[in-house]
């Protein structure tokens, strides 16, 4: 076991990486701000994403105080202090919530199915002014421990969502949002 680093190290130095689409960079780039609550709790390249972002967590913080119970109290170390840190990226017909849950891996079963529910109601309640209603407008929300995201929503705004939950769902389905992201703009 003692060994076991090692081989692994040696097997993925020996391994070659595809390069990371500019869609992953920037996927990347917005993940790695909602790991900390250094920099504040809402992240977007604009004035509009980094307001919508805002609104988002400090729902979610008043909604989740309301409406759940547990977790543990006191905790020694919080990266993120028990903020729902998030990144907004609104695009020309989808906008995009990555929310860092502080102790996600404690909502487990049917609580974890409310609180991805409860985010899907928030997103849409924060981007009702965003666009008219008569504008199909995809929303999406990816909820983040620690390290991996264990749930998501995605659908069209006013409508019912796709939900998934899980101890571990892949990223890769938020890439997509990225897409529109220009070469020289930055993720803030």
């Amino acid at each position: 076991m003692k060994y076991l680093p090692v081989v692994l190290c040696l097997l993925f130095v020996g391994c070659e990486q595809k390069p990371k689409t500019p869609e992953e960079i920037a996927f990347d780039a917005a993940n790695k701000k909602i790991a900390s609550s250094r920099g504040g709790i809402a992240y977007g390249a604009t004035e509009e994403e980094k307001e919508l972002a805002q609104k988002f967590s400090t729902s979610m913080k008043t909604l989740e105080k309301e409406f759940f119970t547990g977790g543990k109290e006191d905790r020694i170390i919080s990266l993120t202090k028990e903020e729902f840190l998030t990144y907004c990226k609104i695009n020309e017909d989808s906008i995009l919530f990555l929310v860092h849950v502080p102790q996600l891996k404690e909502y487990k079963g049917e609580v974890r199915d409310a609180l991805n529910q409860l985010s899907w109601y928030v997103a849409n309640e924060v981007t009702k002014d965003i666009k008219p209603d008569d504008t199909e407008l995809e929303l999406a929300v990816g909820l983040r421990g620690a390290i991996f995201y264990g749930g998501s929503s995605v659908g069209l705004r006013g409508e019912e969502a796709e939900y998934e939950n899980a101890r571990s769902i892949s990223d890769k389905q938020f890439f997509k949002y990225f897409k529109s992201l220009k070469t020289d703009e930055q993720i803030n």
